[in-house]
């Protein structure tokens, strides 16, 4: 079996763009946004630290682990203060967690033969005042990913 990482990231996108989002519907993109991006965002970004290693039981058989990125934010270049435009962000966030421990093998991309997926990281720096006025908030999530492949 070849590596899941093309697989997985369809699949989250599909999941990602499927759910009903709390509020408003974000963006929902594959890869960073176009020209044209809205107020909120979720972005299914790049993959960090993949790595095969054999794995310890059945011959030729390799275990495979990655990072998905996914990116969120939130802005309102109308708010007058940072903490409605932060309270959104983190909620968005939220249901990407929401996503992800509801659909671990992400339909099936991802078999959980080692792990089940998760959100491992989640960091901030809150939100911020806005070029042009107003609050927006970025928020970087990690999703580790487990499985064998071959």
């Amino acid at each position: 079996m070849a590596s899941s990482i093309a697989a997985a990231r369809l699949a989250l996108h599909a999941l990602l763009a499927a759910h009903t989002w709390p509020g408003t519907q974000p963006q929902v993109t594959f890869g960073a946004p176009d020209a044209y991006e809205e107020q909120e965002v979720v972005a299914l970004l790049g993959v960090q630290a993949p790595d095969e290693e054999f794995a310890a039981l059945g011959a030729q058989r390799k275990a495979e682990s990655y990072l998905l990125e996914v990116g969120v934010k939130a802005h309102d270049p109308g708010a007058v203060n940072a903490q409605a435009v932060d309270t959104r962000c983190f909620a968005l966030a939220e249901a990407v967690r929401v996503v992800v421990n509801a659909n671990p093998t992400f339909a099936g991309a991802v078999p959980t033969t080692v792990l089940p997926a998760q959100v491992i990281s989640q960091t901030s720096d809150g939100a911020q005042a806005a070029e042009g006025g107003g609050f927006v908030c970025f928020i970087k999530l990690l999703i580790r990913c487990q499985t064998r492949i071959m």
